[in-house]
């Protein structure tokens, strides 16, 4: 038998989790798990650590608080104002981003968000969403390793 003692999503990959009651799961899998990340100019993305060179580490990612506040995102980092965004995401141009050397769709945030992350990471960086149907799991990637959009 599984027993659940906490239940976390963490909305921006790598940063700080918000801890649940309860969550809705969607087909990918907890609402607002994972639903944004940290990209390079390149579109690699960020996390506290890097695998096998897959991934830029920066430690301070964890330094950053996530918070859902009615249908906002709210990020706040040590030193710095917070940053509230669209839970819904805002519309920008779709950019490719890379996560574990998969290629999936985004849309970035824009220049608020990245002027903020850049900042709060000491880098240039910026914020991406996952574009709504777009999947970095197995079971929607082709054989060269680039996520397509649910079918369904």
């Amino acid at each position: 038998m599984i027993t659940l003692s906490r239940l976390y999503v963490y909305p921006v990959k790598s940063c700080r989790g918000i801890e649940l009651q309860s969550a809705e799961v969607t087909r990918l899998g907890l609402r607002y798990d994972r639903q944004w990340m940290v990209v390079d100019a390149a579109g690699q993305f960020l996390a506290q650590r890097a695998d096998r060179g897959r991934g830029v580490a920066v430690a301070s990612m964890f330094a950053i608080d996530t918070a859902i506040e009615g249908e906002s995102l709210r990020l706040a980092a040590p030193g710095m104002s917070p940053l509230a965004l669209p839970l819904a995401g805002l519309a920008g141009p779709e950019v490719g981003v890379s996560i574990w050397g998969k290629t999936c769709r985004a849309i970035d945030q824009g220049a608020a968000a990245s002027d903020w992350f850049s900042a709060s990471t000491a880098g240039a960086n910026a914020l991406a969403a996952m574009v709504a149907g777009a999947k970095c799991r197995g079971e929607f990637e082709d054989s060269t390793g680039t996520c397509h959009e649910d079918p369904d």
